[in-house]
Formats: C-alpha cells, sequence, structure tokens
C-alpha cells in the first residue's frame, strides 16, 4: 500500500510484514503485511517511532526491532512488536546503529541476540559486535568486531551457526563470508 525503501521485514504465517521505511514520518510509522501470493496488503500495526534501516530479528510469533535511522541520528532503540503491535521497549544497544546485520542465537540453552556493523552516528561505518543475552544488557563483544567497518551486511542463523554475507566497506562491496562463534 505504502512505496517504501529502508525498511524492514519480517515472515508470518499471514505473509511477510514490511515495516517502516517509505518517503515520509507518516509511512516511516507504518506497518503492512503482504499476502504469501502477493495478492493483497492490509495495514497492519504502528511503528513506535519513524524508522528507516532497522533490522528485524523474527521470534516467531513477535519480532525484534533493533536500531534505525529517524531522519537525524542513528538510533540504539530495540522495540519487540507481535501481529496487533508494540509489546516492550527492550534495553538499548551500546552504540545506535542503522543499516546493520542482526540475528538471534541459541548458547547454553538460552536464546542470544546480536548485531554487528552498520552506520553510527555522523554516518561513520561500524566494525563492534553486540549481543544480548536473557537478563542483562546489550554488551559490546570486542573479540567479535568485524575485520573492518561495514554496512549493509546480512546476518543470518543457519543450524546455529551465525553467517554474515557481503556489505560494504570502505573501498566498495565485500563479498565475504564471516561466521561469528560464541564459545570463541
Amino acid at each position: 500500500a505504502e512505496e517504501r525503501w529502508g525498511s524492514s521485514v519480517w515472515g508470518t504465517e499471514e505473509g511477510l510484514v514490511i515495516m517502516g521505511g517509505g518517503y515520509d514520518d507518516a509511512a516511516a510509522q507504518t506497518s503492512e503485511t503482504v499476502s504469501s501470493d502477493g495478492a493483497k496488503s492490509v495495514t497492519s500495526f504502528r511503528i513506535e517511532r519513524p524508522t528507516w534501516f532497522s533490522c528485524s530479528i523474527s521470534l516467531g510469533d513477535e519480532v525484534t526491532v533493533t536500531g534505525g535511522y529517524d531522519g537525524r541520528v542513528a538510533l540504539a532503540s530495540v522495540t519487540r512488536y507481535n501481529k496487533r503491535g508494540w509489546v516492550e521497549e527492550m534495553p538499548s544497544l551500546v552504540t545506535g546503529r542503522y543499516d546493520h546485520g542482526c540475528t538471534r542465537f541459541i548458547s547454553g540453552g538460552e536464546q542470544v541476540l546480536l548485531v554487528t556493523g552498520g552506520y553510527g552516528d555522523d554516518d561513520n561505518r561500524l566494525a563492534s559486535t553486540e549481543l544480548l543475552r536473557p537478563g542483562s544488557v546489550w554488551q559490546e563483544i570486542t573479540s567479535a568486531r568485524l575485520p573492518r567497518p561495514m554496512t549493509g551486511v546480512r546476518v543470518s542463523t543457519l543450524d546455529n551457526r551465525v553467517l554474515l554475507f557481503g556489505g560494504r566497506d570502505g573501498s566498495g562491496r565485500s563479498a565475504d563470508i564471516l561466521e561469528y562463534r560464541d564459545s570463541e
């Protein structure tokens, strides 16, 4: 229903929920669900703040939206939504970031959230990686810094392996595939 760019997505049984992005603050605070066959789109829930280039982590019936850009600054906010809308504000990131990668994985039987790379304030590229463990706050993991500052990275978890693909560094595009290992 809305023209969007810089949005984030969440796959649900009803279809793909497209959140934020767009060409103005109004669109950046909306979400819509596009049916799996692409035939229809319906308005979903309101996004708490105008957001572009955030990253979404699917938690099944819920989604966590990390960081983003509000037209002025890199956001450190982390918000959880379900299909009806806002659920809660979670602990803020150490560093506000947008156009970053994010995922979740299991460590010691607990779900851990990860964000990495992206842009910080003043459009500086980031190499930092942060983790959120249950009952804690986001922590920067210095041993998990990217080999160089990168934006536009995509991170996915496959068989509990956290993999980072591509992105852009100061010299152009990257063809890297990197792996994060919690134990290392």
